[in-house]
C-alpha cells in the first residue's frame, strides 16, 4: 500500500511540475542583459540602456499588462526598440499591443518597425493601425531613419528595416533572399557614425553586417519555440529545424546581432523550455 501511495505521490509532483513548466514557458517573464558597442560607439553613449520587445502577438501578461510593464520599469531604459510582429495578421482587435504601447509611450521613447504580420496585414489595418500607434506616441520607423542623441550632444543612427514577405518564407514558390542589392535599394548606403538597426527577420544579419549595421536588433524566430536542454532552438517560423539564430547575442566581427525571443506564442500557439522575454542592451564602448 506504502507503494502504490508513493506511486501516487510521485505522479502527481510530476504532474504539477509539467504544469508549472508549460505555464512558466508560455506566460512566465524573464530579462535577458546583454551589452554592446563597440569601439565606433560615441562616448556619450556609455551606459545607454535599450530594451528590447519583439513578437508580442497581442499576449497580456497580467490585467492590462501590468506584469510586463512592471518588469519593463524596472529597468529604467533610456528607450524602447519593438521589432515587429507584436500584434498576428489574424488579429481583429490591436487594443492590448496599443494599451501597451500608449503606457510606454508616455514615459519613454518608443520606436517600431514592421515584421512579417504587420506586412501581412491588409494596407488598409496597417494604415490604421499605424495611424493609432502614432497617436499613441509611438514612432514608427518604416524604412527610415532617425538619430538619438545623447546628454552631450552625441548621436547614433536608428534604423527601421522592413520588406515583403517574399523574402521570408524559403520554401515558397516567390521566394527571394535579402542581398546587399536589396538592402541598398530599400535603405540607400549605410549612415555614417554608428549605426543600430532594427530588422524582424535575423536570417540575413550577415547581410545587416556588411551594409553598415553596427548594432542590429532581430526577433521572429520565438527562441525556436521548443528549447531542448544542450541543443537549443527546434523550429523557426518557416518550420525549419534547428535554426542557425534562435536567441542570443551574436557577432561578426565588430559588428553584433541581439534577438529576442520574443515574448507570445504567434501560430504556432506553445512554447516550451522557452520562456518569454525583455531583452536589456546595455551599450559600452570598447578600449581603443
Amino acid at each position: 500500500m506504502k507503494k502504490h501511495g508513493m506511486l501516487l505521490l510521485l505522479i502527481i509532483l510530476l504532474f504539477i511540475l509539467l504544469g508549472f513548466t508549460l505555464w512558466y514557458s508560455n506566460c512566465g517573464l524573464k530579462t535577458v542583459s546583454y551589452t554592446a558597442g563597440g569601439e565606433k560607439l560615441p562616448e556619450g553613449f556609455e551606459g545607454y540602456r535599450i530594451l528590447q520587445l519583439s513578437d508580442l502577438h497581442s499576449a497580456s501578461f497580467g490585467n492590462g499588462n501590468a506584469r510586463l510593464l512592471r518588469q519593463i520599469r524596472r529597468e529604467a531604459p533610456n528607450v524602447i526598440v519593438m521589432t515587429g510582429d507584436m500584434v498576428s495578421r489574424y488579429d481583429e482587435d490591436f487594443s492590448v499591443t496599443l494599451a501597451l504601447c500608449r503606457a510606454l509611450a508616455a514615459d519613454y521613447p518608443v520606436y517600431y518597425i514592421r515584421g512579417n504580420h504587420e506586412v501581412g496585414l491588409d494596407a488598409a489595418v496597417w494604415e490604421r493601425f499605424r495611424a493609432e500607434l502614432t497617436d499613441a506616441g509611438v514612432h514608427v520607423l518604416d524604412n527610415e531613419t532617425v538619430q538619438l542623441t545623447a546628454p552631450n550632444g552625441d548621436t547614433v543612427n536608428l534604423i527601421g528595416l522592413w520588406y515583403k514577405l517574399d523574402y521570408y518564407h524559403r520554401f515558397t514558390g516567390h521566394y527571394r533572399p535579402v542581398t546587399q542589392e536589396t538592402l541598398y535599394t530599400i535603405l540607400g548606403d549605410a549612415p555614417q557614425g554608428y549605426n543600430i538597426l532594427l530588422a524582424h527577420n535575423p536570417n540575413y544579419f550577415p547581410v545587416y553586417a556588411r551594409w553598415g549595421a553596427d548594432l542590429t536588433f532581430s526577433g521572429h524566430i520565438h527562441g525556436g519555440m521548443i528549447r531542448l536542454p544542450f541543443v537549443g532552438g527546434l523550429l523557426s517560423p518557416e518550420t525549419l529545424l534547428f535554426p542557425k539564430y534562435d536567441g542570443g547575442s551574436y557577432q561578426i566581427e565588430d559588428k553584433t546581432m541581439i534577438l529576442s525571443r520574443g515574448l507570445g506564442r504567434g501560430s504556432m500557439g506553445l512554447r516550451l523550455f522557452n520562456s518569454p522575454e525583455i531583452v536589456t542592451v546595455t551599450l559600452a564602448g570598447k578600449e581603443k
